[in-house]
């Protein structure tokens, strides 16, 4: 019996996690309707023709000594900041545009763009502290648009410490470039949807690549100790991850970059892989609400210590902290139902074809009438709460049974194709460690 169980189960087993969440829902052959954009706002129409003069610019084989760009489309005018002299194929495409109504004042500039961003590579790569490390500290470096430098903003430092003494104690402000140097607030965003260093599981990670929305699971470090990554599920997918996109005091979209995924650190059997987080990963993970970024709302901010990690036995209860259903930890009615369980994904998931070694949960009453993991909660955490008030790692999530008979409605945030289950399979953390190289962050705070 538990063994035809259990071969049910994996049969149904059709669904990973990930999910694109901007993506629409699925339709049915109704057809589609095309509609068009409102384009009949001036500034939009004005804008439209100064970006054709800017890329045809950029792109004109001829833009070595281009230095920056400023536009001002409501009046039709672009600032072009230029080292030098600039050539006749930008000569021509600026006549060109005055024909069409659009002004281009080209002012010289000391730098050209390319230098100037080669030089922001370059400090950004050098220490912010001399000797000992206190604190943490933050600098925001951009060329100016002017070509004359470089603009740099600096948090953490001594309040005795002027903006024109920063140079004494800031390594990396070692520089024959004209530097700006003011402090600024630093750039924090912390909760699940927009985490910082060092970062925490259970945060809301995307796949830059194509939208994949999917979690983190555990901060992680190399056995060496020479690195620190994230830990989360390898049918997420290879490439670089980072948080959701917000809009800084600017009104300026951003994204924070967490890192990126390493062959060395993939194990798609195990459903497994590392992203490189040279920031720092934390020994905490997030506990409480979902991020829900459609209304605004980042999610949990708090985090609860990892203490270490355990074995996974049928029979143990357990949790869940994914960033799109937030933290399922209900009691005891939530229970490990099986392990050493392999899944095959067909057509494959990202590259992951093949699972061993997973851990089958799930809601064992059947009362709770809503699911415990769905899509989005992929490569989040499992754990166990502890006495003093962290947690036990114990598994990766991977997957959820799908079906009449196991899919429930969704708790948390749930964008258009969102399913959900109340059954979740999970990689087992111990194992998933060990073949890829790492030890678990812990805190004993």
């Amino acid at each position: 019996m538990r063994s035809s169980l259990r071969r049910t189960t994996v049969l149904t087993c059709a669904a990973v996690l990930l999910i694109a969440p901007s993506s629409p829902a699925l339709a049915g052959d109704d057809g589609k309707s095309a509609v068009r954009i409102d384009n009949s706002s001036p500034i939009w129409q004005k804008q439209e023709k100064i970006d054709h003069v800017v890329q045809d610019i950029r792109t004109s084989g001829a833009s070595d000594g281009i230095s920056g760009v400023v536009v001002d489309p409501e009046n039709g005018k672009v600032s072009l900041y230029w080292k030098g002299t600039p050539p006749a194929a930008v000569t021509d495409r600026i006549k060109a545009a005055a024909a069409d109504g659009i002004e281009v004042a080209v002012r010289q500039a000391p730098y050209t763009e390319a230098e100037l961003l080669a030089e922001a590579d370059r400090i950004s790569r050098k220490p912010l502290f001399n000797g000992h490390r206190t604190g943490q500290r933050m600098m925001k470096v951009s060329p100016r648009p002017d070509g004359t430098g470089l603009d740099v903003g600096l948090h953490g430092l001594p309040p005795e410490v002027a903006p024109h003494q920063a140079r004494q104690v800031v390594p990396a402000l070692d520089s024959a470039v004209p530097l700006n140097v003011t402090f600024t607030d630093q750039v924090s965003f912390t909760s699940r949807a927009i985490d910082t260093a060092p970062y925490w599981g259970g945060s809301y990670i995307y796949r830059r690549a194509n939208g994949n929305a999917c979690t983190s699971a555990f901060g992680t470090t190399g056995l060496n100790g020479a690195a620190t990554y994230l830990l989360t599920a390898a049918h997420c997918g290879e490439g670089t991850w980072g948080s959701a996109l917000y809009r800084d005091a600017s009104g300026n979209v951003q994204q924070n970059v967490y890192g990126s995924t390493i062959p060395a650190g993939r194990a798609t059997d195990l459903d497994a892989q590392l992203i490189l987080t040279s920031a720092g990963a934390g020994a905490h993970i997030y506990w409480g609400t979902y991020t829900n970024p459609p209304a605004g709302d980042p999610g949990s901010n708090s985090g609860v210590p990892v203490r270490g990690s355990t074995t996974n036995s049928t029979g143990n209860a357990f949790c869940l902290s994914g960033s799109f259903s937030g933290t399922v930890c209900p009691g005891a009615d939530i229970r490990i139902t099986g392990t050493g369980i392999t899944i095959t994904y067909d057509p494959p998931s990202n590259g992951v074809a093949r699972v061993t070694n997973l851990v089958q949960g799930s809601d064992v009453t059947g009362t709770r009438g809503i699911g415990i993991v769905g899509n989005g909660d992929s490569g989040g955490p499992v754990v166990s709460p502890t006495s003093d008030g962290g947690v036990l790692a114990r598994g990766v999530i991977s997957g959820m049974a799908t079906g009449p008979e196991f899919e429930q409605p969704c708790q948390g945030w749930v964008p258009a194709g969102r399913v959900c289950s109340r059954v979740v399979f999970f990689a087992d953390l111990q194992l998933s460690m060990a073949r890829v190289g790492v030890r678990l962050n812990t805190s004993t705070g």
